[in-house]
């Protein structure tokens, strides 16, 4: 058995907004409250991805593992999932990791997007036009939510990093690769009064919570560009470098040798093919151990490789 490179299970989690992805990438459908969310990774003490060649969960190999998935964090400080919106999202914020130690928690929540797939005129909210807190509270209050949310236009491939105190939602019609803080933690602002058809009462909001976490004077569009390398058998993005995870995205012609500068996880967000020899296809992800230095990768694939250091 090849433990350089071993597949994850994916986690999923219904949501009310949730969309078809389960049942086009992994055959799993849930009529009665769709999935809107599939972790890809995940490895926290609530939650944890299996992986069924070693029979273990994702923490259980990490921790026996260590010379081959070195960490400086008592835990994966990140986690991975594919966000899959049929209708909008609510409005929402995350805390900063200076609330979150008030409140007990191990960290805030920072998070990155890349657009894997859009509907034509669709859009995410991000940021908004307050200028004051006291203006913030008072739109929010008083339920002005045209005069205070801010949306921006998205298309495939767009990417967007979202720090932790930002008002943010995506919108229907798209589907996203999720990279962020591992903690799971999110304050809901606005919810368009749905009702939660298991419940039949509309969803909770957590305003005081919000207020005392969003960031004011932030109408900026959050994107990144990414610096682009042309290998000529496949280009490579570097988009993202954070403090909890790097992010590269892997854009494979035919078929190329990838080389990489440490572990980290490889998920598939288009097509089909082969990553050393093993079949691969979209909404599949991998973990890379420390002693695979490089991943063969035949098709015309396009990957993303997530780490918690500079990894390719």
């Amino acid at each position: 058995m090849n433990y350089g490179l071993l597949k994850v299970q994916p986690h999923f989690v219904e949501k009310i907004w949730g969309g078809n992805i389960s049942e086009r990438w992994y055959n799993v459908s849930s009529p009665n409250k769709p999935i809107g969310e599939i972790w890809s990774v995940c490895a926290t003490q609530q939650v944890t991805n299996f992986l069924p060649e070693v029979d273990l969960s994702l923490d259980q190999w990490l921790r026996q593992n260590p010379d081959q998935y070195p960490t400086t964090f008592n835990e994966l400080p990140f986690r991975i999932s594919i966000i899959d919106a049929k209708e909008d999202l609510s409005v929402q914020v995350h805390p900063t990791d200076e609330y979150a130690e008030i409140i007990g928690l191990p960290s805030g929540l920072s998070e990155a997007w890349l657009i894997i797939e859009a509907d034509p005129h669709a859009r995410i909210q991000l940021g908004h036009k307050a200028h004051t807190k006291e203006e913030l509270t008072e739109k929010i209050e008083n339920n002005q939510w045209n005069e205070l949310l801010n949306y921006l236009p998205v298309s495939t491939d767009d990417v967007f990093f979202i720090e932790a105190g930002t008002m943010h939602a995506i919108g229907k019609g798209i589907l996203v690769y999720e990279i962020s803080q591992a903690t799971d933690c999110t304050y809901r602002i606005y919810d368009y009064d749905r009702i939660d058809p298991t419940t039949n009462l509309k969803r909770e909001l957590h305003i005081g919570h919000a207020l005392n976490v969003l960031t004011v004077g932030d109408i900026g569009d959050h994107k990144i560009t990414g610096q682009c390398s042309d290998f000529g058998s496949y280009r490579l993005y570097e988009l993202i470098r954070s403090r909890f995870f790097d992010v590269n995205k892997i854009e494979v012609v035919e078929s190329a040798d990838i080389p990489l500068k440490t572990w980290g996880f490889l998920t598939v967000t288009s097509s089909s093919g082969m990553i050393n020899g093993v079949q691969a296809r979209a909404g599949d992800t991998f973990l890379v151990s420390n002693d695979q230095r490089s991943v063969f990768i035949e098709g015309s694939l396009t990957c993303m490789f997530a780490s918690e250091g500079k990894s390719i």
